[in-house]
């Protein structure tokens, strides 16, 4: 072997290792993990309102609605041949059915003889206001619907059951009320297929029931097989849950029996029940602000009370019991499922999140609900899909999932890998749900997050009232990790006064502090609070003004372990631009009069911007800001500065450029032994250079090699950075989003000598971007809490603020400081930009404090940025070279 072969293969295998992380990551997000390929079925720009069934011989049909069109489907009549293969589908035809009150898609199910049933509601023509049941049917696989039937006149609701053996049960709301047909809930059934109707069945009469609107009716319906039925309700009149079963088809039933305890005042009851005959039924209890479910047992049998002879079958129900216990929201959505002996719960069916749970017999409870939402990019066009509208069928041992991505109006399907128990009990998401703060329509602003001592996640925004932009509340939540509380007013704005840039922090003594910039003029002020009174505006101390500087910009607010307060900000332009610092010795009740400790405008910069505070608990203070263009210039920003005082404040290095010309927003952190920088270049792509913690010296050589984050482009700004554990060991979480081509909310962490893969979660329902993002952590760690922006909708341009958290990984952190370099792909270096001469200040000239400051070391302002990463760059230039010539000889 030559030593020209040898250098070759070192350094194409060096290549490889840097480059795996990456290569790792765009392939994560090119498909959903656990999921085979989504697959268009539409393939139309107009399709939505998805249906699947699935049937006999592994064959699933699909249904949706076409703008143009009406009712499409297309069918695959069969599973691939393995895991990872797509369906074969047929070419998407037209279903049409014959009727011309049908604008919508209906219900739509598959029995087990091979026949697909559709109902609806349609408008009666010759009594307006109300509505006729209807029903069509078609062989499975055909597109050929049946002459619509009318089933029941006067209709308000329907509720649909299919049995294991092939049956068809239909629950119906009458609305109408004669002596032959009174207002009620009715029964009918179908043996399955082309079998005629069973006459109705009245189950429970109410004349109330006229008075009724559509989203206060709740029906149940399980079909058995056989001769038994379950059915539940709610009488919204008398406030209560009832049951009632039949054990002769439906010809008759058993007299209603209240569900749960009246002064709990039970809702949505369900009922299912297993091939063993063992019942279970669940409902919500109203009464509790949270999602609260208890569900009871029962065993058919014929034994009458006090073991006396036999009489007729009843249901003996064990004692009422709490299940699923911590849930977000309550299931909506829902249905049970029947996959051979194991009970399988979905809820979710019309929204952009699936959540599944199966039925552990042996450990008579629920499973941990498994959440699945598909946010993918399209194979042909590359873009992001955000899959909404879900449904969801059981193929053999598998689910299947129809979806319609509405900014695309695209239907598409994909299908679950492996079984649906493994799909079932793996692992869950670290990611708690995603809630909204605000709602749709307001203008949220910019949000601020703290954890306290105890784990509570405190979050403020702003929120403009009565769209006026000139008059904005600052407002307050906090969650416990179970629980969001509403959102309150903490602080409303005078008529020409109004907050924004809000920033929040917990120090030890259990205090939050808020600091902003306020009203017409653009100061300083904060204000604090006991963390546990803090949903109580009149808890919070009457904003103070920091200082008397005007236009001020960007605050930060660091606290050290003596309760020493930092309030780090800019005045961005005019003859005060600078960096100022002011310090409470306090906690906060005082403030000194802010000390200018970077006088821009002697260094000659246009404008100061986006400046970074991070205190260590002895008091060294660590900032970054950027030499930034005046607004509506075309140069890019000139470089990030850092400095540090080891006195509180008091002095102060000299100023170190350490990322040059066309690089902004730095975040500063302490973690894993290290003093960290990011920041983003012109392209929104995250980079990271560090330097070992307790290094004083402030040489540029000490400082790692700039290296890009991997994965992370296009980035929504600002990113979101936090640190839990007692500095220097903490771990260093990162959280963003792509809002520009991956549409996804991104999180990694750092362990000490390299990021963390990758890891995106899905926010359903809505576009993903994280504009604003803020985090934090708790010091002690246990959980990270993020809240961000995000569109309502694509077409949008309201901001809604949302929260979510997520359990904080276990990770073997460096207890020291010792430094190790990873390296990625480097970017050629940009030239430095020379400054252009300061515009004229608009403001009356005001003194600048004399602190005694050197100007800027020459050699450092003209240091370029990246320097150090240009070698690697040419190295990898070379080996592509070296191979490429190799493979052509």
């Amino acid at each position: 072997m030559t030593v020209r072969s040898t250098v070759q293969k070192i350094i194409l295998l060096t290549l490889l290792c840097l480059l795996t992380g990456a290569a790792e990551s765009v392939l994560a997000q090119s498909s959903i993990p656990g999921w085979i390929e989504p697959q268009n079925l539409s393939v139309s720009g107009a399709a939505s309102q998805p249906r699947i069934v699935t049937g006999d011989g592994d064959r699933v049909q699909v249904f949706w609605w076409d703008v143009f069109d009406g009712m499409m489907t297309s069918v695959s009549e069969g599973q691939p041949v393995s895991p990872e293969a797509g369906f074969d589908w047929s070419p998407p035809q037209k279903t049409p059915i014959q009727s011309l009150g049908l604008t919508g898609m209906p219900t739509i199910v598959a029995d087990r003889a091979g026949w697909v049933h559709a109902f609806w509601l349609e408008e009666n023509t010759f009594n307006k206001g109300t509505y006729n049941l209807m029903h069509s049917r078609l062989t499975f696989g055909k597109a050929e619907w049946s002459f619509p039937q009318i089933l029941a006149e006067a209709a308000l609701s329907f509720k649909v059951g299919t049995a294991p053996s092939g049956e068809i049960s239909l629950a119906y709301v009458r609305q109408s009320h004669t002596p032959e047909q009174p207002a009620g809930i009715y029964v009918m059934r179908n043996a399955g297929g082309d079998s005629e109707w069973r006459a109705a069945r009245l189950v429970y009469e109410s004349i109330y029931f006229r008075l009724l609107e559509r989203d206060q009716v709740w029906l149940w319906i399980w079909d058995a097989g056989g001769d038994q039925i379950f059915l539940t309700w709610d009488d919204p009149h008398l406030g209560l849950a009832f049951f009632s079963t039949s054990s002769d088809a439906g010809a008759s039933w058993s007299e209603p029996e209240q569900v749960g305890k009246a002064e709990e005042r039970a809702v949505r009851p369900r009922v299912a029940a297993l091939p063993d005959g063992e019942v279970l039924r669940i409902w919500q209890a109203s009464i509790h602000s949270r999602c609260t479910l208890f569900m009871q047992r029962a065993a058919v049998s014929t034994m009458g009370e006090n073991d006396e002879e036999p009489t007729e079958d009843t249901l003996q129900w064990s004692q009422p019991e709490r299940v699923l216990e911590g849930l977000a929201a309550c299931p909506a959505g829902d249905a049970f499922h029947l996959m051979d002996t194991q009970l399988l719960w979905v809820w979710g069916e019309g929204t952009g999140r699936l959540e599944l749970s199966a039925w552990e017999d042996s450990q008579k409870q629920w499973s941990i609900p498994h959440e699945m939402s598909f946010n993918f990019q399209s194979p042909s066009s590359q873009e992001q899909v955000i899959l909404n509208d879900l449904r969801a069928s059981f193929l053999n041992e598998r689910i299947v999932v129809a979806g319609a991505d509405s900014s695309k109006n695209e239907v598409w399907f994909t299908s679950a890998r492996s079984d649906v128990l493994e799909l079932v009990y793996s692992p869950p998401s670290p990611w708690s749900s995603t809630y909204p703060l605000s709602l749709p329509g307001e203008k949220a602003g910019q949000p601020a997050v703290a954890v306290d001592d105890s784990g509570i996640a405190h979050i403020v925004w702003t929120k403009s009232r009565d769209n006026d932009d000139a008059a904005v509340n600052m407002m307050y939540a906090h969650w416990d990790g179970n629980e969001l509380t509403p959102p309150v007013t903490i602080l409303r704005s005078g008529d020409t006064a109004y907050a924004r840039q809000p920033v929040l922090l917990a120090d030890r003594q259990n205090r939050l502090h808020l600091v902003w910039v306020g009203g017409l003029d653009g100061k300083i002020y904060h204000s604090y609070v006991i963390a546990q009174d803090a949903r109580s505006s009149s808890s919070w101390t009457s904003p103070q003004v920091v200082g008397d500087l005007t236009l001020t910009s960007s605050p930060q607010v660091g606290v050290d372990a003596a309760g020493r307060l930092y309030i780090l900000f800019v005045v961005p332009l005019n003859e005060q631009r600078g960096l100022y610092l002011a310090v409470s010795e306090d906690g906060g009740r005082n403030w000194s009069e802010p000390r200018l400790i970077f006088n821009a405008r002697e260094h000659g910069w246009q404008m100061v911007d986006h400046p970074a505070l991070i205190v260590e608990p002895g008091g060294i203070v660590h900032i970054a800001w950027v030499n930034v263009s005046i607004p509506g210039a075309t140069t890019p920003p000139q470089g990030i500065f850092y400095s540090r005082s080891v006195d509180q404040g008091k002095t102060w290095s000299s100023p170190l450029i350490v990322v040059g010309p066309g690089y902004d927003h730095p975040r500063l952190a302490i973690a894993s032994g290290q003093v960290h920088l990011l920041f983003a270049d012109a392209q929104k792509n995250l980079w990271h250079r560090w330097i070992p913690y307790g290094d004083l010296a402030l040489q540029g050589d000490l400082w790692s090699v700039a290296t890009r984050i991997p994965g992370w482009q296009e980035v929504d700004l600002p990113f979101a950075v936090a640190v839990d554990g007692i500095i220097p060991n903490g771990t260093l979480h990162l959280l963003g989003g792509k809002g520009t081509a991956e549409d996804r909310p991104l999180y990694a962490y750092w362990d000490g000598s390299r990021w963390s893969s990758l890891e995106w979660f899905s926010f359903v329902s809505r576009p993903a971007s994280l504009y604003g993002a803020a985090a934090a952590v708790r010091l002690e760690g246990g959980m990270l809490a993020a809240a961000w922006l995000a569109p309502y909708r694509n077409d949008d341009p309201a901001l809604v603020l949302n929260f979510i958290s997520r359990a904080i990984p276990e990770i073997q952190l460096p207890v020291t400081g010792q430094l190790v370099v990873e390296v990625a792909s480097t970017p050629t270096a940009t030239p430095t930009v020379e400054p252009s001469p300061t515009p004229e200040p608009t403001q009356a000239p005001t003194p600048t404090p004399d602190l005694n400051r050197q100007p800027l070391p020459a050699a450092r302002l003209g240091l370029p940025p990246l320097a150090l990463g240009g070698g690697l760059a040419a190295l990898i230039v070379f080996a592509g070279l070296i191979t490429h010539h190799k493979r052509r000889r």
